[in-house]
């Protein structure tokens, strides 16, 4: 019972992991390519992912 536990513990404690590193993803600037893009608009369907500076440069911002 004890080695069942362990290994559901460290399943779960891997998903964790995993869903953490996904959700953390960041997007990378379309105009700039910098990483750590917080902005978007869609456009025709088409997400377009933009950061501050980019956004300041536009007035946007």
């Amino acid at each position: 019972m004890k080695k069942f536990l362990a290994i559901l513990l460290a399943v779960l404690m891997m998903f964790c992991f995993v869903i953490s590193m996904v959700g953390c993803a960041s997007h990378k600037c379309d105009i700039c390519g910098k990483s750590g893009a917080s902005h978007k608009f869609s456009l025709l369907g088409q997400e377009i992912w933009y950061c501050d500076d980019c956004a300041k440069a536009a007035g946007i911002k």
